[in-house]
């Protein structure tokens, strides 16, 4: 596929979500959701959660082509394991997580939802990277609160989704087993951000329903906030 070369279409090129899709959030509550989305600076479109109603369960995905088995079955992690794991989330960092090798492909909207906590791995098969929990915190002290996690689907084999992680770095991404006590479903909105004209725009079934400014970073924000 090919892209615009000027520095303008780079900056504006729709790039894939590396947030958390909160649920249960009304349209009119995007400003809280936006807390979300706002622990990467290039984290380009993202759907608002489908919550208890609006979503479906999703369809069977094409597998991925790849040249390497893929195992089946994750590796065995006890509790005591798992809670080892950095935990991913819209306040942490996970240096070891792999990257997502096409950020500017856009999600078909499919959305992973862990019903508890459970391991992310760097591969389908592979080695544990982190624990990705059932809920995210958004906002700032003392109004934080806890929101379910909902993350962008980028890519499935068999029984193996790729994610988009909440956590930085930008672009990260993991592979989370369907046997391990994950929700799939489909949401209908994406959210654009253009980093050239600082604004964000939101679509639902890829109609424009709502457009904001939004305001680059210029100063440390307060304490637990994250930019």
């Amino acid at each position: 596929m090919g892209h615009d070369t000027t520095k303008e279409s780079e900056d504006t090129a729709i790039r894939r979500v590396r947030g958390v899709v909160v649920s249960g959030l009304a349209l009119s509550a995007l400003t809280v959701a936006l807390l979300a989305f706002t622990s990467a600076e290039d984290r380009g479109q993202g759907q608002p959660s489908p919550g208890s109603s609006a979503g479906r369960q999703a369809e069977p995905v094409a597998d991925a082509t790849s040249d390497r088995p893929v195992s089946s079955q994750p590796r065995p992690m006890s509790d005591e394991q798992l809670a080892l794991l950095p935990q991913a989330d819209t306040f942490t960092e996970i240096p070891d997580a792999p990257r997502d090798p096409e950020p500017r492909q856009i999600p078909d909207g499919t959305v992973a939802h862990p019903t508890r906590t459970v391991a992310a791995y760097t591969t389908p098969g592979g080695d544990p990277v982190a624990a990705v929990p059932s809920a995210q915190p958004i906002g700032i002290e003392p109004a934080r609160a806890q929101v379910d996690t909902w993350l962008p689907v980028l890519e499935r084999r068999t029984d193996w989704v790729m994610v988009a992680l909440p956590s930085r770095p930008n672009n990260s991404v993991a592979w989370l087993h369907l046997g391990s006590g994950i929700t799939l479903a489909v949401t209908p909105y994406l959210v654009t951000v253009d980093r050239a004209h600082y604004s964000l725009t939101l679509h639902q079934y890829g109609r424009e329903v709502g457009r904001w400014a939004s305001v680059p970073r210029t100063r440390p924000h307060p304490k637990g906030a994250r930019s």
